[in-house]
């Protein structure tokens, strides 16, 4: 099996493709970040989304830069669809909103390729009304800096794949209660990096005389 990883950013797929890379299974990379550690001929930058979103990523409101990075699709989509699918592919994985182009990719080729919607967060319907209300509540006249149209664009993501990994029991269960069919989901757990964490030492544990927590 080898899989292809695509994404408009890395977050944290970089990781996902150099533990494919390790196990022998990764066919390339597309993103538009810079290269962290992958063999230099499975991977691709997406350079015209980088430059493109380049001023907003270090100049710019964090709402500015979100609302950028979706409007800035098209930059992706162009790129992606001037590609050709590597003869060794057997699947595709792409985060939520970077699916399209390459879906199309594999839909166009004629060939059996898996294709995998990655949702980093729940089901568009259901993280857009919770993201709405809470702003609503805590921020009145806010708006959401996610279009319409990407919302729709990821909901029609879900259907076309054929496999929804879901990182969260919270996000497999939106996906359902929006109609996903549990057959497609697959729960994985985001990982961790048990090297950074060490037990501390007695002496080393901070005590709170005034807390209720004291000697729990």
């Amino acid at each position: 099996m080898k899989v292809l990883i695509s994404g408009m950013a890395s977050w944290h797929m970089d990781k996902t493709a150099a533990s494919f890379e390790k196990l022998g299974c990764l066919s390339g990379m597309w993103v538009s970040s810079k290269n962290r550690g992958l063999p230099l001929g499975k991977y691709k930058r997406i350079w015209p989304y980088h430059l493109g979103m380049k001023p907003f990523y270090h100049a710019a409101p964090a709402y500015l830069e979100e609302e950028m990075r979706w409007r800035s699709l098209w930059l992706y989509d162009c790129w992606v669809r001037r590609q050709e699918l590597p003869a060794d592919v057997d699947v595709v994985q792409c985060p939520m909103g970077s699916c399209t182009p390459v879906f199309d990719l594999a839909e166009a080729s004629g060939r059996t390729i898996l294709k995998v919607f990655e949702a980093m967060n729940g089901h568009p319907t259901t993280q857009r009304g919770y993201w709405q209300r809470e702003a609503d509540i805590y921020s009145p006249g806010f708006r959401i800096p996610v279009g319409e149209k990407v919302w729709s664009r990821m909901n029609r993501e879900i259907h076309r794949a054929d496999c929804v990994l879901c990182p969260s029991t919270y996000v497999m269960e939106s996906m359902v209660a929006n109609g996903v069919s549990p057959e497609k989901c697959l729960l994985n757990h985001f990982g961790a990096d048990t090297s950074l964490f060490f037990k501390r030492k007695k002496e080393d544990i901070p005590s709170f005389p005034n807390s209720s927590l004291r000697g729990a």
